[in-house]
């Protein structure tokens, strides 16, 4: 498979964060990722960056713990036993679309919960 591990702090400066805060993402959301120890150290696959990337996104729009745990797993339909189930990285072409997607998404999602207030309200 060949695809490349990464520790804390290079997952950290890939992400230009603070390693105590992808520290703490990985402690608060452990159920998805798939650390393996070598060393004492723990390296993570390149899914973990997209997962970090995501929460990191998810926390600037000020969602809070349980809401993002939520969203995860609702975006992450392909889960095993809790660890993500990526088989390769993807072309970085299609990641920015994905990006791109994701975000039109998450809007469509925010528009439909703001719809689905007024309705309650006006029943």
């Amino acid at each position: 498979m060949g695809t490349k591990r990464m520790s804390i702090p290079q997952m950290a400066r890939e992400l230009k964060a603070v390693e105590q805060t992808i520290r703490r993402y990985t402690e608060r959301f452990p159920e998805f990722f798939s650390p393996e120890s070598e060393g004492g150290v723990k390296y993570y696959g390149p899914e973990a960056l997209t997962v970090l990337g995501r929460i990191a996104g998810l926390y600037g729009e000020g969602k809070k713990k349980e809401e993002i745990r939520e969203i995860l797993n609702r975006e992450t339909p392909d889960m095993k036993s809790g660890i993500l189930a990526e088989k390769e990285a993807q072309p970085s072409g299609l990641h920015e679309e994905v990006k791109g997607i994701r975000k039109a998404l998450e809007s469509i999602d925010g528009r439909l919960k703001e719809l689905t207030e007024v309705l309650k309200a006006q029943k």
